[in-house]
């Protein structure tokens, strides 16, 4: 997908959750979610938990699609040079972004990565938030619902915190 968006943008590009391999299905549908988010599974095989995450999922896709499909794609950190990757889409006004976040592999040797968020506005503050949680389960991001300044984002940027294999998250930044 990461290669695919060079060429197209996110509104081309459908992206399925599936029953293949063994990842989390969070995982899954997180990393399916930077384009047209769609689901080739047997719903009836999902417990009543993994049906209400894939819900909660999809409605989180609907309220953000506008920025996924026509907002401003920022790759901030490349699969193909570390075991993380993340990208960002911004709206044109830079009031709200959508952040993806993802460890597919850890070792020990590792160095975690600061994300330096582009395309933000410098000027302005911004509310980060976690979404696409499994009930019960508290924001991996230690900041959730913190506010920060546009030019920190840009410019300290934000520590890693994905340290587990196959962890993802998404973060939403609205300005305030």
């Amino acid at each position: 997908q990461w290669a695919t968006s060079i060429f197209y943008p996110a509104l081309a590009i459908c992206a399925h959750v599936t029953a293949a391999c063994r990842e989390p299905l969070k995982y899954k549908i997180d990393v399916a979610k930077p384009e047209k988010l769609g689901f080739d599974v047997d719903v009836s095989k999902l417990s009543a938990a993994e049906l209400k995450l894939a819900r909660r999922s999809v409605d989180n896709y609907h309220k953000y699609r506008q920025i996924i499909n026509y907002g401003d794609l920022y790759r901030l950190i490349s699969p193909y040079k570390t075991n993380f990757s993340s990208l960002m889409y911004v709206d044109s006004a830079k009031n709200k972004a959508i952040l993806f976040a993802y460890s597919m592999e850890t070792m020990q040797q590792d160095s975690w990565p600061v994300w330096q968020l582009s395309g933000l506005d410098p000027e302005k503050n911004y509310k980060i938030r976690e979404i696409n949680l499994p009930d019960g389960t508290r924001p991996q991001f230690k900041e959730d619902n913190q506010v920060f300044s546009g030019a920190s984002l840009i410019h300290q940027g934000l520590k890693w915190f994905l340290k587990k294999k196959e962890q993802s998250a998404v973060l939403v930044l609205e300005a305030v």
